[in-house]
């Protein structure tokens, strides 16, 4: 990254180029020093600029800007080498090669880096794929609380000292914190494991120089231009009772027992020790007429911490006391410290906390924790190992434990605020019927940019909920895209500095909000169904307005022929250049007409006629005015709005753009089509993103990586669930690692490709898929057996004989299968027989 090497990456670990490894690159590069200021948009100068409020570079100016021709031999800004220079790697010329002597660094960047299907892709000229990476082959650690004199160096000297070798200080990235004299470190490595090896190797706390750092995971986000998806998977939530018991009230009258019910139930009175207590009045068993037995009422007192005395109950009663007051055992032995203790050693052996949040409910009876792991692999292991198990052996108390599944969503401002109503509804509804949060935080802008974003975040215990909440916001954020019979709306003039002034007409009168996705070159509206109906058939009406005189000649293989032998150029010369124009690198190849009825006809006319001109009468009227003229490679006929490129060869846009939206695995990379195809010029992508609308490029360069990923099956593979398009690399059955998807939360095994299949083999998953015979005989082969009480089949790889079942919570001997109700039992079976 160029602009670490300068101390101006502001990107930190989430910049999609290494922080390392680059001195020498900029030494033969000749780059001294990078703008911090956004230049100005040469296309707004001119008033061209098809990108709007979504434009990278400066609208304002101050009077004394130069034109765009002046500038580039007057500005400061930084140029890269052309094409074919030495002075920067092979690569990197690729990446970065230019047409025009005035492209910036920045604008480089916009140009390859994208982000698509989760990946972060970077592209080379002929919109060829370069290098793609996505979030999960990176890893990274933040450690905070440092003192302002610290450095990169002396960090990744601190970390040598400590035995981690190998983190050079362009892997650093220092950030200082507003108002404090402290520091955040954050270190990002190409590799997956990076995380769990640090903090295994440093804890959640280092001690540097005299003061305590804290060592936390950093998310690697999946990023786009305009939002982050950041899925978090490494927290789960632990709910337990402390210890209680139950105290038995004996009265010999009815009166009293009821009496004494009625006060413990008061609100003031109805807590011992901050609990609430738990009252129920139990009527006399019945009892024979002449029995002697005396009659007892009971008033059952329940949710008392273990220590509560007589005393403390009598205080609340009216007098009579009652004639007896009886204790229940304690539900477990442990006091609510040592349970706190005990549930937090449990969860520690699954693997290492970077938090423990504890919480008591309002009746001081049941605890909650928030337990933070370094890797999500240990938080999902402790939910499936911990889950509804015994607090203490000879107890009754269980442990629940769930996952805490959260997406943190990047929204344009402008869109949540469209959308404030229905996500305020989604919001009371996710939490009453599915218990999941939507919670949205302030706005920040970002330095540099125009752009302002604020963050939702969608959380909850249960991943499906979870993930139907996080579609039905993103359906909300989606809006409704403008469409006439069924097709998107995307005529350029809604993107044209005159077609915004119509947007905005539109959205003052209808009071909805329209957003236009340039890249996508989409609209989407927002606001009340009555308002969006109205904004749509507005748009629907001056979409007929602008196709009134646009007249469409379908060419068939005769019509076709006669436009190439000289028939479209007689077209130009007779209704002009704008009236007309000629696509011949799609399907169907098409001649459009704009103008009225009559120009349509006067147009099949001249192809009809061109029809009977001779091969060699057409050919030599072809050589004739090629003499005269340059012509586009494409359509054989003088350029229309010309594109220039570097190569010599001038286009039509509109051709260039055909050839591009055509693109496909056998015509990549683009190359150029002059001198009779024989050119091959790599078209670079500067050129192709000045001669092409946005829409056409962005999906150009989709194109190009669906390609690339299709190509290699054995390298990268889709979500396997409908829909979804996240990417991720395959691995070997025989050590698959879990993806974890962030768009649809849906786990999946990068061995088989199938949703993981947490205890099983890749194979065993298989057999299992297979049938039963084959099941049965892998179980037999690998000393499978099913739990006598539920038949879940269970497999023992290692540690002692005492198995419990996951499926029934049965505990096993696994010398004889018998069952047991308690670990303890177990043991005490095993030791006196085995």
């Amino acid at each position: 990254c160029r602009f670490f090497q300068k101390g101006l990456c502001k990107n930190g670990a989430s910049c999609k180029f290494k922080h390392e490894g680059l001195s020498a690159i900029n030494n033969a590069s000749g780059l001294s020093g990078v703008e911090s200021k956004l230049p100005i948009c040469s296309f707004f100068l001119r008033g061209v600029c098809k990108h709007g409020d979504e434009c990278r570079f400066s609208h304002e100016t101050d009077g004394s800007t130069t034109s765009p021709e002046k500038k580039s031999t007057e500005s400061s800004t930084v140029v890269l080498p052309p094409p074919g220079s030495s002075s920067l790697p092979s690569l990197s010329t690729s990446i970065w090669s230019s047409v025009t002597p005035n492209t910036t660094f920045r604008d480089n960047i916009k140009l390859s880096a994208r982000t698509i299907s989760g990946a972060s892709v970077t592209f080379k000229d002929g919109a060829e794929v370069l290098a793609l990476s996505l979030p999960s082959d990176f890893s990274a650690v933040q450690m905070s609380g440092l003192s302002s004199d610290q450095t990169t160096h002396s960090v990744s000297e601190f970390l040598a000292s400590k035995g981690i070798a190998g983190i050079t200080p362009a892997a650093i990235r220092i950030k200082k914190i507003p108002q404090t004299v402290q520091q955040v470190a954050e270190i990002k490595v190409e590799n997956p494991d990076f995380a769990r090896t640090f903090l295994e190797r440093t804890g959640p706390k280092l001690e540097m120089n005299g003061n305590s750092v804290r060592v936390m995971p950093l998310q690697v986000d999946t990023q786009t231009d305009s939002s982050a998806n950041r899925l978090q998977l490494n927290s789960v939530s632990c709910t337990w009772y402390q210890p209680s018991k139950v105290a038995y009230l004996h009265y010999e009258k009815k009166d009293l027992a009821l009496r004494a019910a009625e006060k413990l139930n008061k609100k003031e009175r109805g807590k011992i020790r901050h609990r609430k207590l738990q009252i129920k009045y139990e009527p006399p068993e019945w009892q024979p007429i002449h029995s002697h037995r005396r009659t007892i009422y009971t008033v059952r007192v329940g949710n008392l911490d273990v220590d509560t005395t007589e005393a403390e109950i009598t205080a609340l009663l009216a007098r009579p006391d009652p004639y007896e007051i009886d204790f229940g055992p304690p539900t477990y032995n442990l006091s609510s410290e040592e349970a706190e203790e005990r549930v937090k050693s449990l969860l520690e052996a699954k693997g290492t906390l970077s938090e423990w949040i504890v919480s008591t409910d309002s009746n001081g009876s049941r605890v909650k924790a928030i337990a933070k792991f370094i890797h999500a692999d240990d938080a999902r292991r402790a939910v499936q190992e911990l889950n509804e198990c015994d607090i203490e052996a000879s107890g009754n108390s269980k442990l629940l434990v769930a996952p805490i599944v959260s997406v943190k969503l990047s929204v344009p401002r402008k869109v949540l605020t469209a959308v404030k109503i229905d996500l305020d509804i989604l919001r009371d509804e996710a939490w009453k019927t599915k218990y999941v949060h939507i919670k949205s935080y302030d706005a920040v802008a970002s330095h540099g940019f125009q752009n302002i974003s604020t963050t939702l975040r969608i959380y909850g215990e249960d991943r499906d909920a979870v993930a139907q909440t996080k579609s039905s916001v993103e359906k909300i954020l989606a809006g409704t895209v403008a469409a006439v019979q069924d097709k998107q709306v995307q005529d350029l003039f809604f993107f044209r500095p005159d077609g915004l002034r119509f947007l905005e007409l539109l959205m003052d009168r209808y009071k909805v909000f329209i957003y236009r996705d340039m890249r996508r070159c989409t609209l989407r509206l927002y606001g009340v169904p009555t308002a969006i109906l109205g904004a749509q058939n507005a748009l629907t009406d001056k979409v007929k307005e602008l196709a009134t005189q646009i007249h469409t000649i379908t060419l068939d293989d005769e019509n076709l022929e006669a436009a190439l032998k000289g028939g479209f150029r007689r077209l130009v010369a007779e209704l002009g250049k704008d009236a007309v124009k000629m696509d011949i690198i799609g399907n169907p190849k098409v001649i459009t007409v704009r103008g009225s009825a009559k120009a349509l006809e006067q147009a099949k006319e001249v192809l009809h006629n061109s029809s009977q001109t001779s091969l060699e009468t057409g050919m030599a009227a072809l050589r004739t005015e090629d003499e005269l003229e340059e012509t586009c490679p494409v359509c054989w006929t003088e350029p229309d709005e010309p594109f220039k490129t570097s190569c010599g060869h001038t286009y039509c846009l509109s051709c260039l753009a055909s050839q591009c939206s055509s693109a496909s695995d056998a015509t990549l990379p683009l190359r150029c089509l002059g001198a009779s195809a024989t050119c091959n010029h790599l078209l670079s992508l500067a050129e192709l993103h000045g001669g092409l609308p946005a829409a056409v490029f962005e999906t150009l360069l989709e194109t190009s990586f669906t390609s690339y990923v299709r190509s290699r099956p054995n390298n990268f593979q889709y979500c396997p669930t409908p829909d979804c398009d996240r990417v991720y690399k395959t691995t070997s059955i025989t050590n698959p690692r879990i993806f974890q998807c962030d768009s649809c939360i849906t786990p999946v095994c990068t061995g088989c490709h199938v949703a993981a299949h947490d205890g099983l083999t890749c194979e065993a998953y298989k057999l299992l898929a297979r049938g039963d015979d084959a099941f049965s005989k892998w179980k037999k082969d690998n000393d499978v057996r099913d739990c006598p009480k539920c038949g879940t089949a269970i497999e023992k790889t290692e540690g002692c004989n005492h198995m419990h079942c996951k499926g029934c919570g049965t505990h096993i001997c696994w010398f004889c299968m018998e069952t047991f109700e308690s670990g303890l039992e177990t043991y005490h079976h095993m030791q006196k027989m085995h």
